[in-house]
């Protein structure tokens, strides 16, 4: 098919009908990511003829009826989400032969170029006559000319996935818009350094902290930010994103979507128009990081350094971070002569080597929950509230901290991640 002639198809059969997308979110945060979610279609930057409805599942929202510079905008903007697939098929399939047929049917030139290094992820759930392997087999020989490589392992550097996802007689197969997760967001240092909480993770877990207070009628804005224990400063640059309305494309990370034939430059630059537009604005929070461990406060400020290097044209957005090495226990003048309305404080207490066993987990979160006692007693008439989250890694370690916390507002939620069932305790007062 000529270049001309494939243009019109994809302007008729992309951009001319309604399309599906499969949005992933972090286990557990799924009505945080719809609320995102809802928040970002009521208002969008480039709003097209498409009803946009969408539905929770339980590892994706399933949005249906929607564009592709719709999914394109979604991705600029969200925190919550790890990835974005769209939906290329939803037909039954009983078998390898219906498998075969239905995966040739599909019109790879609209998706695919030629120096794609892909991945190829099949699950089948339910189904008889079904063998992840030989489906994988079937898909690997009809695209394998289609791409550059195709990749498997974990660790791999593909720039796309395709997944095929069977249940019963149900075929769903889809492409990430995404490329690399969406926690991916760039401005890390080091991205061969696994922090302790990802990037999509931090962000479910401050919008949430504002949701709930919402739904409480407290409509608070902090005024300073408070990071103790702050390791590489995820919950503190994912404060400043939140808070300043920073949306992705200011990382300059690039998404596989701007690779593929059907990306429309034009609409890619009038959202990024638009998204310049809004942060051309920012609160000039004072966020300051704390934490003990000398390795910690260096790869904090090389993440500060690294990210200040991004400044462009985007945004005029300020970085308003400061990084001490201090003790959380001994030392928090901060706020102690700090005036505040609304003094926010995220927690991610360190645990296993960093604690050195020095305390055991549940006199080590009592003695945090000591601490914020302490500062919330220790208020001044111009010092207001204090409200923030802690994330508890035991059933014990949350008991303590809970038991010993005398805050107004407490309440808890789950969410998992590494295996681990994270307890998360919000608190304001």
């Amino acid at each position: 098919m000529d270049i001309i002639n494939l243009e019109r198809q994809i302007k008729k059969n992309i951009y001319g009908k309604p399309q599906t997308a499969k949005l992933f979110y972090p286990p557990g945060f799924g009505e945080t990511a719809k609320s995102e979610l809802s928040t970002i279609l009521a208002n969008l930057w480039y709003p097209q003829n498409t009803k946009n409805t969408y539905e929770l599942n339980a590892k994706y929202i399933d949005l249906k009826d929607t564009h592709i510079s719709v999914l394109m905008e979604i991705i600029l903007r969200t925190k919550c989400l790890s990835d974005v697939h769209l939906v290329l098929t939803y037909e039954k399939c009983h078998n390898k032969d219906e498998f075969r047929k239905i995966c040739s049917s599909i019109k790879w030139n609209y998706y695919l170029e030629k120096n794609l290094n892909i991945k190829i992820k099949v699950n089948s759930t339910a189904s008889k006559a079904f063998h992840e392997s030989s489906l994988k087999e079937i898909a690997n020989e009809i695209l394998s000319p289609l791409v550059n490589n195709i990749y498997s392992g974990e660790k791999s550097n593909e720039d796309t996935v395709i997944s095929f996802e069977l249940y019963k007689d149900k075929l769903t197969t889809s492409i990430s818009l995404a490329g690399q997760p969406l926690y991916k967001r760039g401005y890390k240092k080091d991205l061969k350094t696994l922090a302790p909480l990802r990037e999509d993770l931090a962000a479910c877990c401050i919008q949430k902290f504002f949701n709930t207070l919402k739904q409480k009628d407290i409509h608070n804005i902090p005024d300073k930010v408070y990071v103790p224990f702050a390791g590489s400063g995820t919950l503190a640059f994912e404060t400043h994103f939140y808070l300043n309305n920073i949306n992705n494309h200011y990382f300059e990370r690039e998404y596989v979507f701007m690779k593929l034939p059907f990306f429309k430059k034009e609409n890619y630059n009038f959202l990024i128009k638009k998204s310049s537009e809004i942060m051309k604005t920012f609160n000039d929070i004072e966020i300051l990081c704390i934490d003990t461990a000398e390795s910690a406060v260096k790869n904090n400020l090389e993440n500060i350094e690294n990210y200040l290097t991004l400044k462009n044209q985007f945004s005029s957005a300020k970085l308003n971070i400061k990084v001490e090495k201090n003790d959380f226990f001994q030392n928090n003048s901060f706020t102690l002569n700090q005036n505040f309305d609304f003094l926010f404080i995220p927690l991610n207490p360190p645990y296993g080597l960093r604690i050195q066993n020095k305390l055991n987990s549940t006199h080590f979160y009592q003695k945090i929950a000591q601490t914020l006692n302490q500062l919330n007693e220790c208020k001044t008439e111009e010092q207001k509230h204090i409200g923030g989250f802690i994330l508890c890694p035991t059933e014990e370690a949350w008991s303590s901290f809970l038991k010993t916390l005398k805050f107004n507002t407490k309440d808890t939620y789950h969410f998992t991640q590494g295996g681990l069932d994270i307890r998360v305790c919000q608190f304001y007062s």
